[in-house]
């Protein structure tokens, strides 16, 4: 019985010395912010987009188990302000396996990433915490109003809010929509590539623009992406020197002023031409006939 309890007392005090957050199995992506609560990020590291600071993990006794598993579910129930528990994403049907695995989180295959890495952002979300996802993702708006359009970052599928009724309703069926091809294309190869969004939406990209969230700079260099070094001296597509925007305007004068008939004639004499409309011609002159005359006797 003692050799049992030892055994006990070892196992949670691994328990407490892991950095993993609770019944979290290892991952084969980056470090997932589960309901933003996760150990592994720093206070620090949350942006200004809006979202709740992460809580500190709890302190776990290993005295008795059921104060763990106590304190566990004290955790869990405050992890997030959008969902009080996980559920299973629209996108997928929930089998068995799914239904008794809800309390914890293991590795799915697959995560759903924050789009806005252009920003910055780095989260990841476990596809039972799809509602925070979403939540997440208005929160980078800075309570500014969502595009009315947007488009898939992975396929060419468009979303108008005309037609899924409100802008909040759009963004949603978008989300939906992008998540469905992460489940789609989950594989559990630890040697894979995170799930990543393929290419960003440029209308998002222009709403952020005109909301002022990213200034001209940041938006001309996301929707003309170069992988060539940044170098001085270089402008875009189009630009119009001074000087030439000088010539332009003087050629653009002179051609609405009025034709001066005499200044062209004073011209021409000086450079030794004949007037307008008064040279010689340059054909050769036609010999004239001569008729012989007969006398008639």
């Amino acid at each position: 019985m003692a050799r049992t309890s030892d055994r006990l007392s070892h196992y949670l005090n691994d328990l407490d010395n892991d950095s993993r957050p609770f019944g979290v199995a290892p991952l084969r992506h980056y470090p997932v912010s589960k309901p933003l609560y996760s150990p592994r990020v720093p206070r620090s590291s949350f942006s200004s987009a809006g979202s709740p600071p992460p809580s500190e993990a709890s302190t776990r006794s290993s005295a008795s188990r059921s104060s763990y598993q106590s304190d566990a579910s004290s955790r869990r129930s405050s992890a997030s302000t959008t969902s009080s528990a996980p559920s299973i994403p629209p996108w997928q049907l929930p089998d068995l396996n799914q239904q008794l695995a809800m309390a914890v989180d293991y590795d799915r295959g697959y995560d759903l990433p924050c789009e806005h890495t252009f920003n910055g952002c780095r989260y990841r979300f476990h596809p039972e915490y799809h509602q925070e996802w979403i939540a997440h993702g208005i929160s980078h708006f800075l309570n500014n109003p969502l595009p009315t359009k947007l488009i898939c970052t992975i396929c060419d599928v468009e979303f108008d809010s005309a037609s899924h009724g409100d802008t909040r309703s759009n963004y949603e069926a978008r989300m939906h929509h992008i998540g469905q091809h992460f489940y789609e294309n989950r594989t559990l190869d630890p040697n894979a590539r995170p799930a990543t969004h393929t290419r960003p939406d440029y209308f998002l990209l222009e709403h952020l623009n005109r909301t002022g969230i990213i200034d001209d700079a940041h938006y001309y260099a996301l929707v003309n992406p170069s992988e060539r070094p940044a170098c001085e001296g270089l402008q875009r597509n189009g630009f119009v020197t001074p000087e030439q925007r000088e010539r332009r305007e003087r050629e653009e004068r002179q051609s609405h002023r009025p034709h001066n008939q005499a200044r062209e004639d004073r011209h021409r004499r000086k450079e030794g031409k004949p007037k307008s409309g008064k040279g010689k011609s340059t054909y050769p002159a036609e010999k004239s006939r001569h008729y012989d005359t007969y006398v008639y006797r």
